[in-house]
């Protein structure tokens, strides 16, 4: 009788503790953006606002998460389905979506080794207004900001996150534009979904910098993005080899004479000239392995007669337009937006 007293004690203080901790659970909304949570297991709501892009950091040393709980309405059901492929499980971990009409409540469960912040963090559309080099220069106006790729909305979208979030960050004028040119191509195609790999770390710098492991000579400031090319043979639009890869000089790599193989040209052409379509001038280069450049150049002609692209695209995809022959480009296309380095969110 008296252990099942104890016992019914115990229970009755765990509830108790419980309840107590409810209490004290942070809530983090984008008056109240940051949030301490301390070692151990946490619940944490989030509030998303409307319309917005919006980045939820959780920001620690690099390998205190144990484990995380993604739960709620379909920004959540989104973040869990359609999480990047490469998703390391290191911090910060950058859980990033674009919201609907409304706001919703995210909750997370988050298992920690060590004391951590979670931050959200949002830009709207009101914030991609271009900055004049005069107003950037005297300090009356301020870059545009950098946000995270939103995981895709559904299958329409036409595009999945490849690298871990934390190295898929843009300028918000760059975010949209690939968001328009990858639900076009999936529009007009009806091709699977092209991997995004990197672009940008969450502070602006180049990707695996916070592990000193930095891959690219470029990618600071949210202007350039690695995309996989466009697939047509039995396998994924994922960053992987499409030709034999030999070494044609001492420090160049690309592809064999007559080795490409598996690339959607006409897709990628159109992709590529309605990215420049958009807004004539912005694609300042892509860089692309020759063999991969000089088939785009013979397509974009016949979709100019199409009607698919128009005349700002077929001039960028011509022999004298944004297309750059580069080695170690045997697996993914690289483009660069002009503009200024974007402004960090994230702290």
């Amino acid at each position: 009788m008296m252990h099942r007293r104890a016992a019914v004690l115990s229970l009755l203080s765990v509830f108790v503790a419980g309840i107590a901790r409810a209490a004290d659970e942070p809530k983090v909304t984008k008056a109240a953006p940051r949030a301490q949570l301390p070692s151990g297991r946490s619940r944490i709501e989030v509030l998303v606002p409307p319309n917005v892009f919006a980045t939820i950091a959780l920001v620690g040393p690099a390998h205190a998460l144990l484990g995380l709980e993604i739960n709620g309405g379909p920004l959540a059901s989104r973040l869990r389905r359609r999480r990047p492929l490469d998703e390391d499980g290191l911090l910060p971990r950058t859980l990033s979506v674009m919201s609907g009409e409304a706001s919703e409540v995210i909750e997370l469960i988050v298992d920690l080794t060590d004391a951590a912040t979670i931050q959200l963090v949002t830009a709207s559309l009101a914030d991609d207004r271009e900055p004049t080099f005069k107003g950037l220069k005297n300090g009356t106006e301020q870059p545009r900001p950098l946000v995270g790729m939103p995981v895709p909305i559904d299958d329409r979208a036409g595009y999945m996150l490849g690298s871990a979030g934390r190295y898929v960050f843009a300028r918000i004028d760059v975010v949209r534009s690939l968001m328009t040119s990858f639900e076009k191509s999936r529009k007009k195609f009806n091709g699977d979904a092209i991997c995004i790999s990197d672009a940008s770390q969450w502070d602006g710098k180049r990707p695996k910098a916070d592990l000193g492991q930095v891959r690219h000579i470029s990618h600071e400031g949210g202007c350039d993005v690695d995309i996989a090319l466009p697939a047509n043979d039995t396998f994924p639009s994922s960053v992987r080899e499409h030709c034999r890869g030999v070494r044609l000089e001492t420090d160049r790599f690309g592809c064999a004479p007559g080795t490409a193989k598996g690339v959607d040209f006409d897709r990628l052409a159109f992709f590529l000239g309605t990215l420049a379509d958009e807004s004539p001038g912005r694609i300042v280069k892509v860089f692309l392995d020759d063999a991969f450049r000089r088939e785009v150049i013979r397509v974009a002609p016949t979709l100019h007669e199409r009607g698919w692209i128009k005349e700002a695209g077929l001039v960028a995809l011509g022999e004298d337009g944004v297309l750059v022959a580069s080695p170690w480009h045997t697996d993914h296309f690289h483009v660069r937006f002009s503009g200024e380095k974007a402004r960090t969110l994230l702290i």
